[in-house]
């Protein structure tokens, strides 16, 4: 079984979480044949996660359930302290190559763990997200509660 379908399996296997793909196929840029097989999962619990601690143990559970697929790397969730403290989301990147068959197909991975669908929605799969500094187009019922998002009090205040 192939990485991709592993990868599909595990997350269909998991109750707790929601996911999109989105695939794409694109030929190589280089002169020999064949095509990228490109695939991006962005992953999100069904009850949205208000805070970066935890945010950071949900997905490294995630994480661990998928080491065993055999990622060429992984980037845990990782808070990191500037002029603002942020949070850099769990990514892991797969690849593989089918070497059997006539034309070169190279199949490239990516899954990213969010706190919540809607920023998973809206996020490119390299996220980082300042503490208090992402703007939700939709914030749900916690928005108030959750440590990612403006509250509207604070941009009101900045716009005056």
């Amino acid at each position: 079984m192939s990485k991709l379908e592993t990868v599909r399996q595990t997350l269909a296997a998991n109750p707790e979480i929601t996911w999109e793909e989105e695939t794409v196929k694109l030929p190589y840029l280089r002169s020999r044949t064949g095509y990228y097989h490109s695939a991006g999962f962005r992953v999100a619990p069904k009850q949205p996660i208000l805070g970066a601690q935890a945010l950071r143990r949900f997905s490294g559970e995630l994480v661990r359930q998928l080491i065993p697929v055999g990622p060429a790397s992984v980037s845990w969730c990782y808070i990191f302290s500037g002029r603002k403290d942020a949070v850099r989301m769990a990514a892991l990147y797969f690849s593989e190559t089918a070497e059997e068959t006539p034309i070169g197909i190279e199949t490239r991975v990516t899954v990213s763990v969010f706190p919540c669908r809607k920023m998973a929605q809206n996020m490119g799969y390299r996220g980082i997200v300042e503490i208090g500094g992402y703007e939700c187009p939709e914030p749900c019922e916690f928005a108030s509660k959750c440590t990612f998002t403006v509250s509207k009090w604070r941009t009101l205040r900045r716009l005056l």
